[in-house]
């Protein structure tokens, strides 16, 4: 399931517009985060990779030109409406 979620998520941001090499980084820090293989992380240590992960995508996304930017930021939007879209069906 994780393997779809990533060729998932993959696919979108590589049809957004994206320059590949803003693409391939983001990857890359992400695939920093990644949990071993069977393992599975507390909440508090799920929680903990989740700000690390954000925050150096902040800092790296900061790096690039505005156009790169607008696109991650539209992207970042768009999941975390989607995301609390998700979470309001269990209320």
């Amino acid at each position: 399931m994780a393997e779809a979620v990533v060729q998932k998520l993959k696919s979108e941001v590589e049809g957004s517009g994206m320059s590949p090499a803003v693409i391939n980084g983001i990857f890359a820090i992400a695939m920093k985060y990644k949990p071993e293989e069977g393992t599975k992380p507390t909440t508090s240590e799920a929680m903990m990779k989740l700000f690390g992960l954000l925050g150096e995508l902040e800092a790296f996304i900061n790096t690039q030109s505005s156009s790169n930017q607008k696109v991650y930021y539209a992207l970042l939007e768009k999941k975390r409406d989607e995301m609390i879209a998700s979470i309001q069906k269990y209320f």
